[in-house]
C-alpha cells in the first residue's frame, strides 16, 4: 500500500489504560470467536455438497482474478 506523502501531520494520542483494556478485550473476543469457528467447522467436516463448475462460475472466477490483478 502506498501512502500519499502530501498528507498533513497527525496528532499522536496517548495510550490510556482504557484503550489498553479495550484492545485486550478485543483480542480475547477474537480468539474465542476463532476457536468457536474452528470447532463448528470441525463438527461439520464431511457434510459438504459438491457443486458442478458451471460456465457462470468460470466467468465469475476469471473476473475475480482480473480484478485481483489490477494494481
Amino acid at each position: 500500500v502506498l501512502y500519499k506523502e502530501s498528507v498533513g501531520t497527525g496528532t499522536p494520542t496517548p495510550i490510556t489504560p482504557e484503550m489498553e483494556r479495550v484492545k485486550r478485550n478485543q483480542e480475547i473476543c477474537s480468539s474465542v470467536f476463532a476457536k468457536k469457528k474452528h470447532v463448528l467447522y470441525k463438527e461439520n467436516v464431511g457434510k459438504v455438497t459438491p457443486t458442478p463448475i458451471t460456465p457462470e462460475m468460470e466467468r465469475v472466477k476469471r473476473n475475480q482474478e482480473i480484478i485481483s490483478s489490477v494494481p
